[in-house]
């Protein structure tokens, strides 16, 4: 499961996500390996089922999304200008090849709880998809139609929904995954301790 998804990001990228991560949810404390709270909460899953949710049914609505979206484009397009034209038509293909790619990295990210992939897919979705998408919805001169305007106001409503339930997937798994890396170190110390030849217990005087 791990090197499949490494290979969804080349290294260079998941690193940037992590540090992207560690920049916006910074975590200095050091956990009680005993707390009975941070044990369990160690243990939950920590993938967001209402994230997961609007993934599905938004990898569904998709493909009607797109087929919608060009038919339109093919409607109107004699009565765009030419620089509407250009721009309605990369703005729709750059949204469609970024669709796939922020759908799957969400669905790797949140399934298989991977920081960098889940970064990404909110990274992608917030800087790209969600002013992409404003743009197609409401900049003068592209001939909204009603058909143009149904389809994209639904995937606005995913891409905000995303962008809410992604955040707080983010940081409950990045906090998640600090929490984990602590207690790995202190069981990783206790027991170099316990297996070192040269270890005693000292003998307590009463």
């Amino acid at each position: 499961m791990q090197a499949a998804s490494s290979a969804a990001m080349p290294q260079t990228a998941r690193q940037a996500m992590v540090m992207l991560t560690q920049s916006m949810f910074p975590y200095h404390g050091k956990v009680d390996p005993m707390d009975k709270h941070i044990i369990q909460m160690s243990n939950q899953l920590a993938s967001s089922t209402p994230f997961q949710i609007s993934l599905y049914f938004n990898a569904y609505f998709f493909p009607f999304w797109a087929t919608s979206n060009f038919v339109m484009l093919a409607l109107k397009f004699d009565d765009l200008s030419a620089i509407y034209q250009i721009l309605l038509l990369a703005c729709l293909v750059f949204m469609t090849l970024l669709e796939v790619v922020r759908l799957y990295l969400g669905y790797v990210g949140n399934l298989q709880e991977q920081v960098p992939e889940l970064a990404g897919s909110w990274l992608l979705t917030t800087t790209l998809q969600l002013p992409l998408t404003l743009i197609v919805l409401v900049l003068p001169d592209m001939d909204v139609l009603p058909l143009d305007c149904v389809v994209n106001i639904i995937l606005l409503l995913f891409v905000v929904t995303q962008i809410i339930f992604g955040l707080f997937a983010l940081y409950f798994l990045s906090r998640q995954q600090v929490v984990k890396f602590q207690l790995q170190q202190f069981y990783d110390e206790t027991m170099g301790v316990a297996n070192n030849p040269g270890f005693e217990f000292e003998p307590i005087d009463t």
